[in-house]
């Protein structure tokens, strides 16, 4: 497990010397065929409507909600006022540095009153976990999602639109790749927006803020034991007077000025892309 992780930050060091900020850079990931991929797609959305899927899904997300609880007992929100009365579900972003992140945005937007069940769009790859990891993947309200045109143009629109429908946020990561412990946030991707300018839904922005504790983590090696604090920033609505393309682009912008500063605040510095060992939040390195 340490060499791994030592493994993950030199591929983020490479990253981001490169400048390559949505690249891959965790070393163990399943590697998964285009043909295996199309399986998991298709077979996600047949499921959908199945009484067998609807009963593990509650199943998944009885634990899920379990597991946000007992792993966020000491995570601060700060800013959840600013989405409490929104009335409408949206598309949620975030930094992505940690498998279990997410369980901090989902407390977040729980306390803001999305009692639902809040959506996050995952790779397909993840879907071919095995064991618990396995059927969280498969039934936790997860979407998944590859770069297949015909699912990405139909059943993937269908599937987000229908759980904004249902009054759930769907979290979409513009970072894309997780990379471990990264505190910074990085350049964004335009997935997340174009969906929201799409479906003329806000952005949920939201920054995780990482806490070194100075507490060695006796399940790993040269790292500390870290908190978190979500910083829920301001909402990002599409301007009626733009079409989709230019909303997506001017939502994006908006959301990485708000992410950068929030980040300058946190931890007071500006934000460069220059690598330094404090970039991996608890590392000794």
């Amino acid at each position: 497990m340490a060499n791994s992780k030592e493994a993950v930050i030199q591929n983020i060091q490479k990253a981001v010397a490169a400048e390559k900020f949505h690249s891959k850079v965790e070393v163990n990931d399943p590697i998964v065929s285009l043909s295996d991929i199309r399986d998991v797609l298709n077979s996600y959305v047949s499921e959908q409507s199945t009484l067998s899927y609807k009963f593990k899904r509650f199943l998944a997300m009885i634990t899920i909600n379990n597991v946000t609880r007992a792993v966020n007992r000491k995570t601060e929100i700060i800013g959840v006022e600013k989405i409490s009365h929104l009335n409408q579900a949206g598309i949620v972003t975030s930094n992505h540095f940690n498998p279990l992140e997410n369980t901090a945005v989902r407390k977040a937007v729980y306390k803001a009153g999305y009692h639902n069940n809040m959506a996050i769009v995952s790779q397909a790859s993840n879907n071919k976990m095995n064991g618990m990891l396995g059927f969280f993947m498969n039934y936790a309200n997860i979407i998944p999602i590859a770069n297949i045109h015909n699912y990405l143009g139909h059943d993937f629109l269908d599937l987000v639109k229908q759980q904004l429908n249902d009054g759930n946020p769907v979290l979409i990561y513009p970072e894309q790749e997780m990379w471990f412990n990264y505190r910074k946030p990085r350049p964004p991707q335009r997935g997340a927006y174009f969906y929201a300018a799409t479906f003329n839904v806000p952005i949920i922005s939201c920054f995780t803020e990482i806490i070194d504790l100075g507490i060695p983590d006796s399940s790993t090696t040269n790292f500390n034991k870290v908190q978190y604090r979500v910083h829920v920033l301001d909402p990002i609505f599409p301007d009626p007077d733009l079409d989709v393309k230019q909303n997506s682009y001017a939502m994006m912008q908006k959301d990485y000025d708000q992410k950068r500063q929030a980040y300058e605040l946190a931890y007071n510095k500006p934000l460069t892309y220059d690598f330094e060992p404090d970039d991996i939040a608890g590392w000794h390195g």
